[in-house]
């Protein structure tokens, strides 16, 4: 027994699965408490010294170029 006859193109059927969402445990999210927040103000301006670093000194490299004729 054959699905569909030779000059019609049914596509094939597919089972229909039920969509079952993914089941995740509802954690609540833990806060510190008030008196262990680390309040940032933004408004604060904080300045950093930051010194200029030199750049390492490079020793020449002795090259020596031999030309071959």
């Amino acid at each position: 027994m054959s699905m569909g006859g030779a000059g019609t193109s049914c596509p094939p059927v597919l089972p229909v699965l039920p969509v079952v969402p993914p089941v995740l445990p509802v954690v609540p999210p833990v806060l510190p408490e008030e008196d262990e927040l680390v309040l940032l103000d933004v408004d604060e301006e904080v300045e950093v010294d930051v010194e200029p670093v030199d750049p390492p000194e490079v020793a020449p490299l002795d090259v020596e170029v031999v030309v071959v004729e």
